[in-house]
């Protein structure tokens, strides 16, 4: 009779039978991340990276997709291994490299547009990170010890010391000797290049310093001469806030020079301009307090002169890029629980609210500036693309890979 009770409604309203249902764990796990945008230089395709996971393996894998902007239809480009990320496109439009644990642990790879397999580009033993294409050369980050740098077999037989060793233990002599679950275990981050087509890894960077910093960045000049890197900076820096940009000139002596100096608080992300001329960065003004909000400045490598972009706006900065013209950035803004998109030209230094009302966790922007490609997410709405054209600001949306769990859940807003 209980069981009659709770079936007989259901038979009776069909409606009240197909009605979303409470949002479980296992949703969770069938949710797809979107992140990683790459837009092609012409503007008609954007690379991007669909995660998914298995709950019961316990398993996650990455893929690198694409979605044709014209026709609109969107597709999976790799499928090897269980991490391939971090799309990146060919100056020409027809390749783009990625990175991939498919062999030899986490290396470069690239793929030809016109079809056929991916080849390695790199295959440096202490594998690496955050790589860079810049003309017919590779700029990547890894974690290695400092008496070996770039020699692969030093590293390697380190290592191994290491791992099978009589003594198993975590030595450290300082603070900073571990971030979260990551030992140092006597390793650094350095700097180093290769050629695109092969050859010997040369380290930029070097001693017992971090080149970048934990969760800092770098990046490569246009013309490949020039590396800017974040760094904390101190004699004590577990017990500071200060991060400070180095220039490291790659046709001289790679002494790294320090432009921040001045700045007791954090300085970092930066970003050179399309021709060259500008480092944009974030930096905060309040030393030692690390919820201190983040402006957007530009360096003039010229005139070595600092502006401050952002200063009127009254909430942090979160992601930034350059125009094609290199004549503005844009920009997103934790405001009021949302992340509107803002521009800011260089001429006038005048911040504008371009794009209101959305949660863009990162974004690109069309080389001609008519529209830009985010990923947006907030509570009750999983990740998904979304284009959004100017000057109409009309909004459209580009995938769907969450939408079968969205159609029978309930999700909170």
């Amino acid at each position: 009779m209980n069981i009659l009770r709770r079936v007989l409604p259901l038979l009776l309203c069909p409606a009240l039978a197909a009605a979303p249902r409470a949002f479980a764990i296992e949703d969770l796990y069938r949710l797809k991340d979107v992140a990683h945008l790459a837009l092609s230089p012409d503007g008609s395709k954007l690379l991007f990276e669909v995660s998914s996971q298995d709950l019961r393996r316990s398993t996650r894998a990455t893929h690198v997709w694409m979605a044709d902007l014209r026709g609109g239809a969107v597709r999976q480009l790799t499928f090897a291994g269980t991490s391939d990320t971090w799309p990146r496109w060919s100056a020409d439009g027809r390749s783009f490299t990625f990175l991939s644990n498919r062999e030899e642990g986490s290396q470069l790879w690239r793929l030809d547009m016109a079809g056929g397999e991916a080849k390695q580009v790199t295959a440096f033993g202490p594998g690496i990170a955050d790589p860079q294409v810049v003309g017919k050369t590779v700029f990547f980050q890894s974690t290695v010890f400092p008496e070996a740098l770039a020699d692969e077999a030093r590293n390697k037989a380190m290592a191994e010391k290491l791992e099978k060793g009589p003594v198993q233990a975590h030595l450290a002599d300082g603070l900073l000797y571990r971030h979260w679950t990551s030992y140092r275990d006597f390793q650094y981050t350095h700097l180093f290049k290769a050629p695109a087509d092969g050859g010997a890894v040369t380290a930029l960077t070097s001693g017992p310093r971090d080149f970048p910093g934990y969760d800092q960045s770098y990046d490569v000049a246009p013309d490949g001469r020039e590396v800017c890197v974040a760094t904390p900076n101190g004699p004590e820096p577990a017990r500071s806030t200060n991060v400070d940009l180095f220039l490291i000139r790659l046709d001289g002596d790679r002494t790294p020079l320090c432009i921040t100096g001045a700045n007791p608080a954090a300085d970092g992300a930066p970003r050179y301009s399309p021709d060259g001329r500008w480092i944009a960065y974030k930096f905060q003004k309040v030393p030692g307090f690390e919820s201190d909000r983040f402006r957007l400045g530009v360096y003039d490598r010229s005139a070595k002169a600092f502006r401050n972009l952002t200063e009127a706006l009254d909430n942090p900065i979160e992601a930034f890029q350059w125009s094609a013209d290199g004549r503005s950035l844009w920009f997103t803004v934790q405001e009021k629980g949302r992340y509107p998109l803002y521009r800011v030209d260089l001429p006038s230094g005048q911040p504008v609210r371009v794009l209101d009302g959305q949660s863009i966790r990162e974004f690109v922007v069309a080389p001609d500036q008519a529209s830009v490609l985010f990923v947006r997410n907030r509570v009750g709405e999983a990740s998904e693309i979304w284009r959004c054209r100017f000057p109409g600001k009309e909004l459209a949306k580009l995938t769907s890979f969450n939408d079968a769990v969205a159609a029978d859940q309930v999700f909170g807003d």
